[in-house]
C-alpha cells in the first residue's frame, strides 16, 4: 500500500445507475451481476474510439451494458460447438502485468468474446 492509501491493484471504474467510485478488481468482480443466463443482444466496437459495448439482457427489461473504453484486444468465435444458443454461460475477470482489464464472456454455444481494455465499465 502506497501513502495515498493505494494498495497498487489495477482501478476500475463501476458505472451504474447508482452512483459509485472507482474499486479494486476484486470488489469490482463481486459487484459485478451475476451474467450467467443473460442475454446476449448486441456486440459493437467503435474503431475510432477504441471502445467495445457488449449488450445484455439478465431478466426481460432488465439490461446491462458493458463498456470497455481503451480497448486494445477483441475477439469472438461463433461455431457453436455445444449447440445454437444467445445465453451467457460465465464471465471470467483478470488483469495483466500493464494493468488492463481481460474479460472473457463464454457462451452456452462453447463460443467466447473475449477483449482487454484499460477499463470496463457496467451500466
Amino acid at each position: 500500500m502506497d501513502n495515498n492509501g493505494n494498495s497498487g491493484q489495477p482501478e476500475l471504474t463501476l458505472t451504474s445507475r447508482a452512483p459509485s467510485d472507482g474499486r479494486p478488481l476484486s470488489t469490482f468482480e463481486s459487484s459485478l451481476p451475476n451474467l450467467h443466463d443473460a442475454i446476449l443482444q448486441r456486440v459493437s466496437v467503435d474503431w475510432a474510439e477504441a471502445v467495445a459495448t457488449i449488450e445484455l439482457e439478465r431478466n426481460p427489461g432488465v439490461a446491462v451494458v458493458l463498456t470497455a473504453p481503451g480497448l486494445c484486444e477483441f475477439s469472438l468465435t461463433h461455431r457453436q460447438e455445444w449447440g445454437p444458443s444467445v445465453s451467457v454461460n460465465g464471465v471470467d475477470l483478470q488483469t495483466d502485468e500493464d494493468g488492463k482489464i481481460s474479460m472473457t464472456i463464454e457462451m452456452r454455444s462453447g463460443d467466447n468474446i473475449r477483449l482487454v481494455a484499460a477499463r470496463l465499465e457496467v451500466l
